[in-house]
């Protein structure tokens, strides 16, 4: 089973930025269900991260709980980074901690992929 960690970016404002993270989630959750059907193990163990345990959206409209800490995460097979706002140098700059955790999961040998402009994550 692959181990999929989704990371959840502080600062997020828009429900744009939500969808991304939920919708990612659903798809590869639904995967394991099709799989299940099938009489079969899932093919991930799929985990939302962040820096703290919950994150606010939209000025406090929506509030996404029950988050890993990054810090307790010691390795993962395949890490994904959603889409961000538009605002790069306010999420590089308030993600650092999330970027070197990415960096390092890359060095220990996981896959990493982003969704849209959460290239700029990656890239940083």
């Amino acid at each position: 089973m692959k181990h999929l960690t989704i990371i959840v970016p502080e600062g997020q404002t828009t429900l744009s930025c939500v969808s991304c993270i939920v919708g990612v989630y659903e798809i590869f959750a639904t995967a394991n269900s099709y799989w299940n059907e099938k009489g079969k193990d899932d093919l991930f163990r799929i985990e939302l991260a962040g820096v703290s345990e919950q994150t606010e959206f939209n000025n406090g409209m929506l509030l996404l709980k029950y988050l890993k800490p990054i810090s307790t995460i010691e390795t993962t097979d395949l890490v994904l980074i959603p889409s961000l706002i538009p605002d790069f140098q306010q999420i590089t700059e308030g993600n650092r901690m999330l970027a070197d955790w990415v960096a390092k999961q890359y060095r220990n040998g996981a896959e990493v992929g982003s969704m849209c402009t959460g290239i700029y994550m990656l890239a940083s």
